[in-house]
């Protein structure tokens, strides 16, 4: 596996989008390889460049990133996708959460936060290779962000009566 993460953004404003993709291009491991204006232009776009990450709005004309998520996952693309949009309600993050989502940013955002995302994304994809056996620590570590085991736990009690 490369280094380098393949960046697919799709926003349908021009001024967002290249603020994001500046912001994204600044960690040295993520390169913007397409963009794409709404979700009909993005899931073409995914088929030609093949991206590692897709960066997906919500809002947009031809396709919203409800639907084109939807789509993704429908059609078993090979594709991580992260979030970035205005909708800030819990049905639709909750929606994109549950059809795998790796994270999702609430615009406005500062780019630490967008940053922390990538950081987390990268290491992911560093961990967890195609075609690799992965141990349950190494999920664990993966899925609660370096926290150790007793951190990322829920306290309950399973002790049967």
């Amino acid at each position: 596996m490369t280094n380098e993460i393949r960046v697919l953004l799709i926003e349908d404003d021009p001024m967002v989008q290249e603020v994001n993709k500046q912001f994204i291009e600044r960690l040295p491991a993520f390169k913007v390889v397409d963009t794409a204006s709404n979700g009909l232009e993005g899931l073409e776009k995914i088929r030609q460049s093949k991206p590692d990450l897709v960066i997906l709005d919500i809002f947009m004309p031809s396709l919203n990133g409800v639907d084109t998520l939807y789509q993704i996952r429908k059609k078993q693309i090979d594709v991580d996708v992260i979030i970035i949009s205005a909708a800030n309600d819990q049905k639709t993050i909750r929606k994109m959460i549950q059809n795998g989502a790796f994270d999702y940013l609430i615009k406005p955002f500062k780019f630490d936060r967008l940053k922390h995302t990538l950081e987390q994304y990268f290491a992911f994809r560093m961990e967890v290779e195609p075609d690799h056996q992965i141990s349950q620590n190494q999920l664990d570590r993966i899925l609660f962000q370096n926290k150790t085991n007793s951190e990322a736990s829920p306290k309950y009690d399973v002790r049967k009566d």
